[in-house]
């Protein structure tokens, strides 16, 4: 099984450094940083796989940890954000020993970095980080296996709440394509497949309980416009999205 994980900015995390920052949070995902105080390789949020000391998080706080990816496997880190300048916050990953001692480190200034742990790194986070940096809008951040990597261009939708994986074998255009829909509401979201997705367009979209189907029905028909699509396969991935896919079903018929 193959999962793609992606990683919201939760405006009750402790792992921000809020000293002298100025945070927006908008009602769509979005988060708006500015820090112009903050000097250049200090982080301005992280995600990790082990609890933050001295917080007490609740019940709640396991949806906030990162996953134990499997070892000795290549990933993909994809970062769906615009800085000011450009390319002036880095995304980080560190690695831990299982004594908690640091193991390795990796940084790109780009939106992409790729990574394989090993068998003797226990824990890791994934952070932000500053340089020159004026304002930052961060929407999203992408876990990718490198199997789904390798034949999708993956393309974040934040906007719509959605993300796509189109084929990068162009010359295989169809009319078809799948799109899945999820209930998003955890910092750290899980879409697992149990088979590589088919080589079509796919789009996976979050969806609330506050979605009406009518709202649904409009994005199944915004993914058969934006790739030219006849048929779609709609399939959903818990309970709150297949209510509403039902509703949607029974509205049409």
């Amino acid at each position: 099984m193959k999962t793609i994980y992606g990683l919201t900015w939760d405006a009750s995390d402790p792992n921000t450094d809020s000293y002298g920052s100025q945070i927006a949070y908008d009602l769509n995902g979005f988060v708006r940083y500015q820090n112009l105080l903050q000097p250049a390789g200090k982080r301005i949020h992280w995600w990790e796989t082990k609890h933050p000391q001295g917080n007490a998080q609740g019940p709640h706080y396991g949806s906030k940890l990162l996953p134990q990816l499997p070892r000795n496997e290549k990933f993909h880190l994809l970062l769906d954000g615009t800085a000011s300048p450009a390319d002036s916050v880095g995304i980080k990953l560190v690695t831990y020993d299982q004594n908690q001692q640091l193991a390795n480190e990796s940084m790109s200034l780009t939106n992409h970095l790729s990574f394989e742990l090993t068998n003797d790194e226990q824990d890791y986070e994934f952070s932000l980080v500053k340089f020159n940096n004026q304002q930052f809008v961060f929407k999203g951040l992408f876990i990718v296996p490198d199997e789904i990597w390798q034949l999708f261009t993956i393309k974040p939708r934040f906007e719509m709440a959605a993300i796509d994986l189109i084929p990068k074998d162009s010359v295989k255009k169809g009319t078809e394509g799948t799109m899945m829909i999820r209930n998003f509401n955890r910092v750290v979201d899980a879409t697992p497949f149990a088979t590589l997705p088919a080589l079509q367009p796919n789009r996976i979209v979050w969806v609330t309980a506050s979605w009406s189907a009518s709202e649904l029905e409009q994005k199944l028909a915004d993914f058969k416009t934006d790739f030219d699509l006849q048929s779609v396969k709609l399939t959903a991935g818990d309970l709150v999205s297949q209510r509403l896919l039902n509703e949607m079903q029974q509205s049409d018929i």
